[in-house]
């Protein structure tokens, strides 16, 4: 029998259990009383791995949940659970959930003992993870690559499949008939079928957050005993749902916030906080701990010590500006690194991800009221709005979620570092001030050739690190939904390029990054035009089909 056609299956299942298994363990862990109901369950789930285990083929991970299975059942005879049992389940359920790791990976099965300390022999042990990397979790690292989807889903995307092939008909027999009218209705007709299609398919993509939350009170139960600490985790909003593809790339961010927090953030005792929240069209994720915060003035001094930035200039960086800093490669304030974290170790790992997927990363406050790190990122990552803008020549394209508004100046009162006060209503103003928001020449940060010409100038305003600035255009085209499109290598080196897109006419448009250009332009401020020739011209560019 091929059971081949059942590997997904067996996989996304038994993730499941393991989750129900691991929520289950720590509750059992932290009560006083003896509750069979929740024994009875954590039965049934090891009873129901090893069957799927068995059958599957893969007899020594059958023989593990077995040997679980037994100590349940000792629980359920004594109606008493003693606290190295509960240790040794965590033990063999961490084992179980990295061995259907690795099976899943398209490793062989390892073999195994369960009665030698429940450790897979040297001769074949199964995949490790660096230390300092991820702590055991009992559910494998990757998210499931099954989704479910309601009966009432599919039904609709089966009626949907019919409509467009009625419609195909109509605007065939339109065309072979010469009648305009009739294709004009048809094709509208037709973007209502499509963007409807595209809803469902989004909605079928869309995992909640706690996929890969759920995990997460295991990891900081063993943080907390490796460093003798009493931490405790509270996850709020996490019923949120993202994207597929945003979870994955949000998985491991999270986990280094989280080991973060729990080594360099609380000292003997504290609370790790996740929280999550839609904005508009973006979900916000805060990570936050009540413990010591982030030293400010060490941050000072190592960013001097290391040459990130001038003694100069370094008392008159803002705090916002400065923590900022910690996101450089290998960059800490640690004494020395633990096998756990340093506060900075990673955190460039963190900003990176996020920004792979048009988010972006904020971090505050103050010594004393804990740390908090912010993850923006927008709800969906295929389908965006973008607001079309001219630079010479070029178009380009900058996300919706990235502009607070547009405002327009005259070209004539726009100089060298001109600045732009914000005033209530639309317009703002100009003039010098220290508490201003900077305005920049967007060919300038993108290195094009050229002045801007005469007249009144589009200023394009967004917001880095909860400051305002803004980027100055020659022209606004509008706005447009766009499929983005991931670039490769070179161009994904570029720095301040988001993706690309095709618009209607089959022109190429490059999609900006505004908080990352204006980034590189603090970090550079002695040369406006050091980015000249970086960002290359979308005639001649290719873009991979997605």
């Amino acid at each position: 029998m091929n059971l081949e056609k059942y590997r997904s299956l067996f996989f996304s299942e038994t993730r499941e259990h393991l989750l129900t298994i691991q929520k289950l363990l720590l509750e059992t862990e932290g009560s006083d009383v003896f509750d069979s109901g929740r024994i009875d369950a954590l039965f049934r789930g090891a009873h129901s791995i090893k069957g799927m285990a068995a059958t599957m083929g893969f007899p020594r991970t059958a023989q593990l949940a077995h040997h679980l299975e037994n100590i349940l059942a000792e629980f359920r005879k004594e109606k008493v659970v003693p606290a190295e049992k509960i240790e040794l389940l965590f033990k063999g359920f961490g084992l179980l959930g990295e061995i259907v790791g690795v099976l899943e990976g398209g490793g062989k099965e390892p073999d195994i003992d369960p009665l030698s300390q429940l450790s897979p022999r040297p001769a074949a042990p199964p995949k490790a993870l660096p230390a300092g990397e991820q702590a055991p979790s009992f559910v494998p690292a990757n998210l499931p690559s099954t989704v479910r989807l309601r009966v009432e889903a599919l039904d609709r995307l089966h009626h949907l499949a019919g409509e467009l092939l009625t419609t195909r008909h109509l605007l065939e027999n339109a065309a072979s008939l010469n009648h305009p009218q009739a294709l004009k209705e048809g094709l509208e007709v037709l973007a209502r079928q499509i963007s409807e299609l595209q809803e469902q398919v989004r909605r079928g993509r869309m995992l909640s957050l706690k996929q890969i939350t759920d995990p997460l009170p295991l990891l900081v139960r063993d943080l907390s005993r490796q460093q003798g600490k009493r931490i405790e985790l509270r996850l709020e909003g996490t019923e949120l749902e993202l994207d597929r593809s945003l979870l994955e790339a949000l998985a491991d961010p999270l986990v280094h916030l989280v080991r973060n927090a729990a080594d360099h953030g609380i000292r003997e005792q504290g609370v790790i906080t996740i929280t999550a929240r839609r904005e508009r069209e973006q979900a916000v994720i805060a990570v936050r701990d009540d413990g010591r915060g982030i030293d400010c003035e060490a941050v000072r001094d190592k960013a001097c010590q290391l040459g990130l930035i001038p003694s100069s200039q370094a008392a008159g960086l803002d705090e916002k500006a400065l923590l900022e800093l910690i996101c450089h490669p290998g960059f800490s304030t640690a004494a020395g690194v633990s096998d756990v974290s340093g506060r900075g170790v990673g955190m460039d790992i963190v900003r990176e991800a996020v920004s792979a997927v048009g988010g972006r990363l904020e971090i505050g406050p103050e010594r004393g009221q804990g740390a908090c790190f912010r993850i923006t990122v927008p709800l969906n990552v295929a389908i965006i709005h973008i607001l079309v803008v001219h630079c010479g020549s070029h178009l380009l394209g900058i996300p919706i979620n990235r502009v607070s508004r547009v405002l327009e100046i005259p070209r004539c009162e726009l100089a060298a570092g001109t600045r732009l006060t914000l005033a209530p209503a639309a317009k703002g103003r100009l003039e010098p001030g220290p508490e201003t928001a900077p305005l920049y020449f967007l060919g300038d940060l993108l290195g094009f050739s050229g002045e801007p010409p005469e007249g009144m100038l589009p200023v394009v305003m967004s917001e880095r690190g909860g400051q305002p600035f803004g980027l100055i255009v020659e022209r606004v085209s509008g706005h447009k939904e766009v499929f983005l499109r991931k670039l490769q290598p070179p161009l994904s080196l570029i720095e301040g390029l988001f993706g690309a897109a095709i618009l209607d006419e089959g022109r190429v448009v490059f999609i900006l990054d505004p908080q990352e250009l204006a980034s590189i332009r603090e970090q550079r401020p002695g040369s406006a035009r050091a980015n000249r020739g970086a960002v290359p011209s979308p005639e001649s560019a290719s873009v991979p089909s997605p």
